[in-house]
């Protein structure tokens, strides 16, 4: 049995919301210019400072096609105000130059759309509770799930994980800032891409002929490495379409926002 509860959802973040939280994810945020108050990166930052985890899901600006998504309203904004203050070299990038000169889909903007179940692949060599824990463990070459992400750029606080295969080989899609690096008893934060990395590969749900359990299991080794289950408890998820969670302390609450 899981000993892992939901905490209801949140308009506003703050320090009383996040206190009692193992883990909190925060998806995609189309508020602009600033998607977060400056309150809000104050608590997420001094949260992860603290030992709070944290799961940040960007999205793309453009489709394929190059027409706006969402307005126009960019995705990766969230997640780039937090990585400005936690780690300044990392970023989350809506322009994918990988692309060969006259390719049609040159320097198009945060390119997204369901790709394969196979299309992402594990970095090696690297020491992470993400790639190895208590569900499971993936090393260099293995695959995972993975759609046309926004571009992720490590910084001296954090590591690549999860690469692009195929037209995008080796664009950053899946980043990790590993739990102590910021310092004693900090938290981690993982960065993902595409919000596809969850809801379109993740089995049981998901897009039929695209899951993968390699998703799930780096998100659950995340969640189980963070919220750190009592002794004999075990944390089991089953991942359909994630919005925030978190695992409160004690009793492991998950939140929902």
């Amino acid at each position: 049995e899981s000993n892992v509860e939901f905490k209801s959802d949140t308009a506003l973040i703050t320090d009383s919301y996040l206190s009692d939280l193992n883990v909190f994810i925060m998806t995609e945020v189309y508020t602009q210019p600033n998607a977060l108050s400056a309150g809000e990166v104050s608590a997420l930052t001094d949260y992860v400072l603290s030992g709070g985890c944290l799961i940040m899901i960007s999205d793309t600006l453009h489709s394929p096609n190059n027409t706006p998504y969402h307005n126009g309203f960019d995705g990766s904004n969230a997640a780039n105000q937090i990585l400005a203050v936690l780690d300044p070299g990392a970023s989350v990038a809506t322009t994918d130059d990988d692309e060969a000169p006259g390719d049609p889909n040159d320097g198009k903007l945060g390119l997204s759309g369901i790709e394969s179940a196979t299309a992402g692949n594990i970095v090696g060599g690297l020491s992470s509770a993400v790639l190895s824990g208590p569900f499971g463990t993936l090393t260099g070459g293995d695959v995972f799930g993975a759609s046309w992400h926004n571009a992720l750029t490590a910084g001296a606080n954090s590591q690549i994980i999860g690469t692009r295969d195929g037209e995008f080989d080796d664009l950053g899609i899946l980043m990790e800032i590993p739990m102590g690096a910021l310092g004693p008893g900090s938290g981690g934060v993982l960065v993902a891409g595409d919000l596809l990395f969850f809801d379109g590969f993740i089995p049981p749900g998901g897009v039929p002929g695209y899951q993968n359990e390699h998703n799930a299991l780096l998100f659950q080794n995340f969640i189980g490495a963070c919220a750190v289950p009592e002794p004999g408890t075990w944390l089991l998820l089953t991942i359909g379409l994630v919005t925030s969670l978190g695992a409160r302390r004690r009793r492991h609450k998950v939140a929902s926002n």
